[in-house]
């Protein structure tokens, strides 16, 4: 599934990390497979043992979609290959972690009051501060 380059099968000797290119690959008849038997496992309404509802829904729609997209790529798209890898957030969240590192500054007296940290302050950025975030986390990329 996480196969960002379409030499990584060549290089690790692996066929099961090379890039999609027919609808027909056996390795997605398997997601969907797994995707049918995570439905199975959460039916059995196990008291402990099982995934919370988030970590299955997540899982479950995960992998459901990304078995959709890489047929639409293939199919409707005309795509000669997908690199499953691509699709994740991982930059996309790392940017907006970077933004509430920036926004969450003490600048009120709103807060709370934790027994176990003391007083928490926190306040919420404007529009203003958003775009002087941005441009520092911009800058911050561009340094990396």
């Amino acid at each position: 599934m996480n196969v960002k380059s379409s030499f990584k099968d060549v290089i690790h000797r692996n066929t099961l990390e090379a890039y999609f290119t027919e609808e027909s690959d056996e390795r997605l008849k398997y997601l969907k497979d797994f995707g049918e038997w995570l439905c199975r496992w959460k039916s059995l309404n196990l008291q402990h043992g099982f995934l919370t509802l988030d970590t299955f829904n997540a899982l479950y729609q995960n992998t459901i979609v990304t078995i959709d997209l890489i047929k639409y790529s293939l199919s409707e798209l005309k795509m000669s290959y997908v690199l499953p890898g691509k699709l994740q957030t991982d930059n996309l969240e790392g940017t907006f972690s970077r933004y509430r590192q920036l926004l969450v500054e003490s600048k009120s007296n709103s807060g709370l009051n934790s027994a176990r940290y003391g007083p928490i302050t926190f306040s919420v950025g404007n529009l203003a501060e958003a775009g002087q975030s941005a441009k520092k986390i911009c800058l911050m990329n561009q340094m990396k």
